[in-house]
This record gives C-alpha cells, sequence and structure tokens, in this order.
C-alpha cells in the first residue's frame, strides 16, 4: 500500500521544491537492475561526479548499503522506513529528521522560533498555512498532555507539525482538534480498524490508548505565530502501560512515511475548516464518549458527553444545565 504526497493544494508547503542528489541518487539505484557508474548516475541525475560520490558516502553514512565495485554502485541494503528528509522528494526541505533527539517538540520548537522569510511572507500577507514537519526515531524527554512522559517504542512514529498561519489564539485549539481528526482517518485507512477519538488529545482502538497529540502555541497581540502540533503513534509496540495498544499486531504493512504522507493530506483538509460547523461535526462523530456517560477524574462525578464547542472545549450535561471544561481543567476517566 503506497500513497503520494498529493496534498489538497501543494502551495500549501511548497514554494520552487527542488529534488536532492542523495534523493536522485537512491532512487536511481533503487531502479536499477545492475549496478551504475559514477558516469551514469551523474548523467541521470543532473551533477557531477564529485557530487555523486558525496550524496553515496551520505547515504551509507545514513544507515543505507551501497557496494562500489569495478561495475559501479548497488543498493544491497536498502531502509525501507526511513523517514529522512531526502525521501520525500522535491518536499524535502520541509522535514527535519533526528534517529535520536530529546523531543521533536523541543526541537520543534526551537525551529519555530527561527522566523524564516518564506514563513513570514506567507503571513503577512495573510494567505497559505506554512508547515514544517520534525521527526525522531527515538525520543529521551518525550511528553505528553499534562507534562507527564511519552516512550517513544521502537517503530513508532513520532513527529512535530509546525504550523504558521494567523490563527486567532482563541481557536489555537481547533488546530489540534483537525490533527485529531486526521490521525484518525490516517489510521483507519493503513490499518482497517475501527479507530476513535478521545477529549482532549487521545487516539485509541476498542483495547486502549494508540496515540496522543501534545499542541504548544505562540502568540502575540491575539494571533498565533506558530501553533505545534506533537504527535507520537504506537505502530507496532506499546508501552507497558495498562490501556496502551499498537496500530498493528506485528510489522506494519505501510511505512512510516507512507503514514505521515497521508497524515499531512488529511490535516491540510481538516485544518482549513477550523472556523466550520464541519469541524465540529466531523470531530464528533469520531468520538467514542459522544452521546455516553463519562466520569471526570478529579471529582467522579458523571455526565453525558456532549461533544465538543467552537473553541474546542468538552461539553458535559449532568442533567440539569450543560457545561464546558477546557484541557487542562479535567480529565476524563478512561
Amino acid at each position: 500500500m503506497t500513497f503520494s504526497l498529493a496534498f489538497v493544494n501543494l502551495n500549501y508547503i511548497v514554494v520552487n521544491g527542488n529534488i536532492s542528489s542523495k534523493n536522485r541518487i537512491l532512487e536511481a539505484l533503487r531502479n536499477a537492475s545492475a549496478p551504475l557508474t559514477g558516469d551514469e548516475l551523474a548523467e541521470s541525475s543532473g551533477i557531477s561526479r564529485v557530487a555523486v560520490w558525496k550524496a553515496v558516502q551520505s547515504l551509507i553514512e545514513s544507515g543505507y548499503k551501497i557496494e562500489s565495485s569495478r561495475h559501479g554502485y548497488s543498493l544491497t541494503e536498502d531502509l525501507k522506513d526511513s523517514l529522512f528528509p531526502w525521501e520525500f522528494g522535491k518536499e524535502e526541505e520541509y522535514f527535519s529528521h533526528f534517529t535520536e533527539t530529546d523531543s521533536t517538540m523541543i526541537q520543534a520548537r526551537n525551529l519555530a522560533q527561527k522566523k524564516t522569510e518564506t514563513a513570514e511572507s506567507l503571513n503577512e500577507n495573510n494567505k497559505v498555512p506554512y508547515i514544517q514537519i520534525i521527526t525522531a526515531d527515538r525520543q529521551t524527554k518525550g511528553k505528553s498532555q499534562g507534562g507527564r512522559k511519552w516512550t517513544t517504542t521502537e517503530g513508532s512514529l513520532a513527529f512535530t507539525l509546525v504550523y504558521k498561519a494567523p490563527v486567532p489564539v482563541a481557536k489555537s485549539s481547533l488546530v489540534r482538534v483537525a490533527a485529531q481528526i486526521a490521525l484518525v482517518r490516517t489510521l483507519k485507512t493503513v490499518s482497517d480498524r475501527q479507530i476513535y477519538l478521545r477529549w482532549p488529545c487521545d487516539v485509541c482502538s476498542e483495547k486502549g490508548k494508540l496515540a496522543g497529540i501534545l499542541d504548544e502555541v505562540s502568540a502575540s497581540g491575539g494571533i498565533c505565530d506558530w501553533i505545534n502540533i506533537g504527535i507520537g503513534v504506537n505502530l507496532t509496540k506499546c508501552p507497558d502501560i495498562p490501556g496502551t495498544d499498537s496500530v498493528f499486531e506485528n510489522e506494519a504493512p505501510v511505512s512510516r512515511k507512507d503514514i505521515l504522507e497521508l497524515f499531512l493530506k488529511e490535516f491540510m483538509k481538516t485544518a482549513a475548516l477550523i472556523d466550520s460547523k464541519d469541524l465540529l461535526e466531523q470531530w464528533n462523530s469520531l468520538s467514542v464518549d459522544f452521546g455516553k456517560e463519562i466520569s471526570v477524574e478529579e471529582t467522579d462525578e458523571k455526565y453525558i458527553f456532549k461533544g465538543i464547542d467552537s473553541f474546542g472545549g468538552a461539553l458535559l450535561d449532568d442533567g440539569k444545565t450543560e457545561q464546558v471544561f477546557y484541557p487542562g481543567v479535567i480529565n476524563i476517566k478512561k
């Protein structure tokens, strides 16, 4: 199963995207039925022999097994689940990858605070959103909602999306809502399982929690400068924590790259709806608790969960009145 990076409108993130030499060399070697000489790679890629050598060395250092013989270069062992930026073709400049880091949220914060000329131009002119994605194989200081530790299991999809758009602070939570909807749809598509969302930021199966979402916002003058959405998905393994699950029981039939690409496509669709009631209706339709009785951890009080309001708050009905609670104020018992 494969997916292409077919965003609703590539102008959302692509501005004069270029394909790197590493991508060109890697694709040429993947498609070759016999070794390719440096001259052949240089000619087909439109780069110099020196650039070919540098690209090959960089790919080898990154973990791809490329052998050199008198007949040329051969890819003898591929990285089938790689999230390196060059795997994303002309969108490469919008991706950053760490084999290990403290947290993609920390890295995203550092990146978001460095306002790029492209992002500033897009935001100043109130045009399309600008995004960048930071991925990691391992995190040593991953966090979940409420500052709790997030364990990044082997083979997990862990990333943070940096979202730069002129969103009012009051509606910033709706970007997280959009990401939650997009993630549920993505995981339902690639796994063919029943997957739901749970307020405020979880994604779960009938067996337990599959993924979590954490958002961070920087704003001035009532408008967001950036909104970072951190996502961790247990793909093939779940942490040793009760009430957790993984998307797949064994090896994933879909690469992390394909899942990420599909998520981004879904996210750009849902993020365009933050001023529409459609976003709330879509969220409510995917909620595992909608219309059901829930309990609040802090008080043990019971309510009927009525979905979310136009700012992402939880609508809870105690039989007498309907109240609105926002993330961080209460926690719903799982």
